[in-house]
């Protein structure tokens, strides 16, 4: 069927869009070795941010 473009070349893809947009990284979690929850949120507000969510925050902005 061909769905897939090549393995793992989407990933960088999807990195490089989400940080353009300014939206969170990604979550990946493996389940067993043939499943992958993919994770994608929508912005927040620092208000609305966990300590460790902020701590993130703030690190990417100074990258």
């Amino acid at each position: 069927m061909h769905i897939v473009e090549s393995r793992g070349t989407g990933t960088d893809k999807v990195v490089n869009a989400l940080e353009e947009a300014d939206l969170p990284a990604m979550e990946i979690l493996v389940q067993g070795s043939e499943t992958t929850v993919v994770t994608l949120r929508k912005s927040k507000s620092f208000k609305d941010m966990t300590t460790s969510e902020k701590i993130i925050q703030f690190i990417g902005m100074l990258v």
